[in-house]
């Protein structure tokens, strides 16, 4: 899944870091054509055309991500739960997660070197306790 950090386009010196997934794309288009997204097909879609013309710097508050398993971001938080998912964006390495996960601060960290689950372990518990609950579509 792409997700992207949007630039104003009113100040381009000005980042918001929205946090806006190609899903969003549909719900957002569909919102600036006064349509109304399906939410039968589209029910992860957000509008988030307020992030992309500058007005909020939030796009959605969170993106599940997949890379050999789901991980959560919110915010500069990523998440990702123990067991066995593939290690960045390649050479496609097998990496194992032990347990109670990882998570980064890819803002500050974008290369997930520095894994700050002990540290933080009150957000880890409560990103560990949402995956979950997206992953039963609650």
């Amino acid at each position: 899944m792409l997700f992207f950090s949007i630039l104003s386009p009113r100040s381009l010196s000005k980042w918001l870091g929205a946090l806006v997934s190609q899903v969003d794309f549909c719900a957002t288009l569909a919102a600036l054509t006064a349509g109304k997204p399906d939410p039968k097909t589209m029910r992860d879609s957000e509008n988030v055309l307020p992030a992309l013309l500058g007005d909020s710097p939030v796009g959605r508050s969170h993106i599940v991500e997949h890379a050999g398993r789901l991980a959560l971001r919110e915010g500069n938080l990523k998440f990702i739960p123990p067991g066995k998912t593939t290690e960045m964006l390649g050479p496609w390495k097998t990496a194992v997660i032990e347990p109670p996960g990882a998570l980064f601060d890819v803002r500050a960290d974008p290369g997930e070197k520095v894994d700050l689950a002990s540290s933080r372990p009150e957000e880890l518990k409560a990103m560990a306790a949402k995956l979950e609950e997206l992953r039963k579509g609650e």
